[in-house]
């Protein structure tokens, strides 16, 4: 086995480079947005039109306009794939713990074990839906108000309680303005959560193993 020198390792150690070469292809959000995707497999959020709604605009002059009311979604199916790569995780699906008729997790429950689809199907994917709202400000600027989002938020219900608690576990399904969601409801911003838990309970999703295609089905609970 060849092993690396002390050498060559001081020798990458004394290299510097420049700051203002270090990042110069990516000069833009939309350079550095590219290079998280194509490097670090980021999920880019698809944006979602919710609805047309009439707002007053100052600029140039007053007037009464019509604007699309817009919310953004992160696909649930690719979140999934990337949540299964983990050894861990799929560990955690695969070896479900049983505890008997103590209720430790969702899983113990009787509407999972007498659901119509989780009875049927073994070890499948329980994914939980969350709902939230806060409020962002800008502290530096002028103008005082704030602005109140509504967040939807989904973990996998198969980790084990003690893993499901961390942050960690917890992942983003859609944003919108507070206001929209109210008017408009969660329907459109949830269309396509809908849609892709269809195709969860009837096609899986499938990631690759050690060279060995692995399909896992699942539902919302």
């Amino acid at each position: 086995m060849q092993m690396v020198s002390v050498n060559a390792i001081e020798a990458v150690l004394s290299e510097t480079i420049p700051v203002d070469e270090l990042f110069s292809k990516i000069d833009s959000k939309t350079k550095f947005d590219d290079y998280l995707v194509e490097n670090f497999h980021m999920l880019t959020p698809e944006e979602v039109p919710l609805g047309q709604a009439w707002k007053w605009k100052r600029k140039p002059r007053l007037d009464l306009v019509e604007e699309t009311r817009k919310g953004y979604t992160i696909p649930l199916l690719d979140s999934l794939k990337r949540l299964l790569a983990n050894d861990q995780i799929r560990y955690c699906v695969e070896i479900p713990r049983h505890n008997g008729d103590v209720m430790k997790t969702v899983l113990d429950g009787a509407y999972y074990r007498t659901h119509p689809f989780f009875g049927t199907n073994i070890n499948s994917l329980g994914i939980i839906l969350y709902y939230d709202e806060l409020e962002i400000v800008n502290p530096l600027g002028s103008y005082t108000g704030t602005h109140k989002l509504g967040m939807f938020y989904w973990c996998l219900a198969n980790i084990y309680p003690e893993l499901r608690s961390s942050f960690n576990a917890v992942n983003l399904l859609a944003i919108a303005k507070y206001p929209d969601i109210k008017k408009i409801g969660i329907s459109k911003i949830l269309e396509r959560f809908v849609e892709e838990i269809n195709v969860l309970q009837t096609e899986g999703v499938s990631v690759i193993v050690n060279g060995v295609r692995k399909t896992y089905k699942g539902s919302y609970l």
